[in-house]
Parts: structure tokens; sequence; C-alpha cells
């Protein structure tokens, strides 16, 4: 009977909660005579409250509570007032009125926190609510509340936004204020993006000439072919301590273009929005908004002022530009040593016409600025590193180092070469406008037909 015990006191110190709980204390265990409890854990420590207390799995309620009161939480389940408490682990040890309380009653339960009511996950506001949002956050990181009885507030705690419900029923945003949920969710461009939230000007706007604008939120980007199109997403999966960045673009109708916030503006909110411009592009129709192409609209964001005028390119418009390059389709020649043939390695789920050889060429370009500025940022980067090494020890040292000496464009798709360039852009400068021509081409390349009958 003793070796089973000892057995299950072995079980109870390996499970993960124990350790969450008590960490490497060291406890004394004892049998209890309490009716489904095979044991007590002897405590260093007074008795503030009567009442007893059970522990819930968290993983027990990863579907029926929003995620942000799931991780990070323990929650206590209290067996005389029927309530459980959704602790952090930091006061894991400690109730507070400030904390989430699940209030359990026959046929119906309720889980507040002050005047504050929390709609349920299954319920129908919260999936109303939830479909409308999901394109910034995933909907089991939403926080959706009823507070003072008839205001319902909708906040997401990754994206560090909110909305409520306003008197005329639309899902109101708190900031930027004045601005409701756009049902077209319509921008006339970016077509095909599944991850971007539409909000225009509440209906009694002072300002009747306020434009509409368009939330995208940063991350990773994929794209598949989809009902003709090419489908979109950017990946804002993850747990809650993860920050999920957006851009904020307002939509300008009489010019037909996004005007981004010039104060946030960078190098790399630049290169995104060329990215999924270049991915959202149908060639065989132009978008409604800037009457022309993704891949148009793309490439004169490459090649504009913005994205040939920094300082220095950081880890992130890096990893865009090679991006960017890599939808230029790959060549290479056939039987290196005859230069007559070649072969051709398209993207999958990518039109052809998408696939743009200026892409390649126009991101070469910003990376040569980089790699000739570099002299300029040695000295700054070499002090930097070494007032660091005289502060941390070794081992960090050799990390950092081994960090700094990676080069940045290692990702950078291998050069097809000048020639090979220059024959895909002669022979795809049918279907583009001449703006959207390389610079490897000129007037020279084009020749009259000179016909026999003359």
């Amino acid at each position: 009977m003793e070796a089973h015990a000892d057995r299950g006191w072995a079980l109870i110190r390996l499970d993960p909660m124990f350790t969450l709980l008590f960490g490497a204390q060291t406890l004394d265990f004892g049998p209890r005579d309490v009716p489904g409890m095979i044991a007590e854990i002897g405590l260093a420590k007074k008795e503030t409250s009567p009442d007893t207390f059970e522990l819930i799995p968290s993983q027990k309620l990863g579907l029926d509570l929003p995620s942000v009161l799931v991780e990070d939480h323990v929650h206590w389940f209290n067996l005389k007032t029927r309530t459980m408490e959704a602790r952090l682990v930091e006061t894991l040890w400690k109730s507070s009125p400030d904390n989430w309380r699940l209030h359990f009653s026959s046929g119906s339960h309720l889980m507040t926190k002050g005047d504050a009511r929390l709609f349920d996950v299954c319920s129908q506001t919260w999936q109303i609510l939830s479909k409308r949002l999901q394109a910034l956050e995933n909907p089991m990181n939403l926080i959706i509340t009823l507070e003072n009885s008839d205001t319902v507030s909708v906040d997401l705690p990754c994206c560090s936004l909110s909305f409520f419900i306003n008197d005329k029923e639309e899902l109101e945003c708190h900031h930027p204020c004045g601005m409701v949920y756009d049902e077209r969710q319509s921008v006339g461009m970016l077509i095909g993006l599944a991850n971007k939230l539409v909000l225009q000007p509440k209906a009694n706007s002072i300002d009747e000439g306020a434009w509409r604008l368009v939330l995208v939120p940063e991350g990773d980007v994929s794209f598949t072919r989809q009902d003709g199109h090419v489908r979109v997403m950017v990946d804002t999966s993850g747990s809650m301590q993860k920050r999920i960045l957006y851009q904020l673009f307002w939509i300008d109708s009489d010019l037909g273009c996004l005007i981004d916030n010039a104060s946030y503006a960078t190098l790399a909110s630049n290169l995104y929005q060329a990215y999924l411009h270049a991915l959202t592009s149908k060639p065989s129709s132009v978008d409604p908004l800037m009457q022309r192409t993704g891949t148009e609209e793309a490439l004169s964001i490459l090649h504009s002022a913005a994205c040939w005028s920094f300082m220095k390119v950081d880890t992130c418009s890096a990893k865009l530009l090679c991006c960017i390059a890599e939808l230029t389709a790959h060549q290479t020649w056939y039987l290196k040593h005859l230069n007559c043939m070649q072969n051709v390695c398209w993207l999958k789920g990518l039109p052809v016409a998408s696939q743009h050889c200026g892409f390649y060429i126009a991101c070469s370009s910003i990376k040569e600025i980089q790699q000739q500025q570099e002299v300029f940022h040695e000295k700054s980067t070499h002090e930097q590193s070494t007032r660091e090494q005289s502060t941390r020890e070794q081992s960090t040292r050799e990390q950092s180092t081994r960090e700094q000496s990676t080069p940045l464009f290692e990702d950078f798709p291998p050069n097809s070469g000048d020639h090979l360039l220059l024959c895909a852009a002669i022979r795809a400068a049918v279907l583009y406008p001449e703006v959207s021509h390389v610079r490897l081409l000129g007037c020279g390349y084009d020749s009259v037909y000179e016909a026999r009958d003359a």
C-alpha cells in the first residue's frame, strides 16, 4: 500500500500544475479524510479562509473562455460559493476584486468583473462580432463584455484596439475615433487579402468629406489560388503575449490610392504595402480604385523616393526585399555551357503575369544602395559592439558576434543574370504599360516589321 502511495506522490510532483503552484518547494504529503480527495499537502502557511478550493486545469477551459483569461492564469473553484476565480500566475494565492469570476447556478452561469459581464464564446453576439473582427485577431483572443447593463464593448488585446456598439447599433472604434465598421469591407484594391478591416466615418460625422480607412495587420504572409484569384493571408496566430502590429491606410477615392500616415511611414511599411499589392494583383483586369493592376502599383512604390531614401535597411525590410524579389520567376540556363536554352521556375499559386522581372531588379537596386552605405555604419556598429562586449559575459559576447556576422540578405534569391532578365522583360513587355517596363529595356530593342510585299 505504501509503495502505491509513494508512486502516487511522485506522479503528483511531476504534474505541470504542481510545478506551477509550488515550484521546487519540498512539501509533505499525507492521506486525508475528505471524499474524493486522495491526499492533502502540508503547507507552512496559516489558513486565512474556511472555504475549500479546487484547482481547475487550464487546458480544460481552452474552448470555454477567451485565451486572455486562460493563458498565464490559475483557476480556483470555491466549493462553498460555487464560483471560479481566474487569477494571474503572479498572484495565484491572492484573491482580488479585479479578477474575473464565473458564478455557477442551477441551469446557468455568469462571468463578471465589477459591473462588466462577459459574453459566452458560444453566444450569438460573440459569433457575430468575432466574425467581423477576425481579420485582425483570433476570435478566441477577444474580450466581449456588457458594461453598465447597456453597452457592448469589444477589446482586441493583441492589437491594442477596442470597439463598442453605439446608439445606432454600429460597431464603433474608440481610436481612431468617429470611425465605424464598414459593412461593404471593399477597398477597390488589395482584392483577395483576407486580413483587412475597413472602417468608415459615422453617418453624423461633421466632416462629410472624411475618408474611409483600412487596417492591415503585419505578419508572415502566405498565398494560395482560390476561385480563380489569389487569396492572401497574414498570420496573426500565436500566444496572448504576441503583440500584433498593423498598418493604417486612408482610402483616397479621388486620387485612387492608399495614403499612409507619413509620420509613421518607414521603409518596411512601404515594402510591406508593395508586397501585398504584388500578391493581390489580377493581371487580366485593373483594380477599381487605382485603375491599374497591383503589379503596376507595387513597382511604382518600389521605384518611389520612399523606398530609395533611407539611412539603413533593418532586418524586417531586408526580409521583405527578399520576399518581393522571390516573386520574380527564377531563370537559369539549361546546359550552362551552351547558353541556348533555359529553365523557368514559376511560383505555384501566383499568376504568371504577376511574377514580374522588375521586382527582382528593383529589390536588387535597393540592396545595392544598402551595401554602398554600409561603410558609414561600420564605425558606429563597431563602437556599440565594443561597449556591449565590455559589459557582458563571454558566452553572450560570442552569441552577439555570431548574430552580427549573419548576412542581412542571406536569403536573397540568386541573380539569374542580366541577359536572362532582359530576355524575360522583352517577352513580357507587351503585357504591361510602358511605365512598368524595367530599366534594362530601351527603345533600341524595338524594331519595325517590314512586310515582304512592301
